[in-house]
């Protein structure tokens, strides 16, 4: 995979979790 599109998905997984956790909350 290539590293622009790896450190956009990851950073997009990050926002998923975070959303996640707020949710929890």
């Amino acid at each position: 995979m290539p590293e622009p599109i790896k450190g956009v998905s990851s950073r997009y997984m990050a926002g998923i979790d975070g959303l996640r956790a707020l949710a929890v909350l």
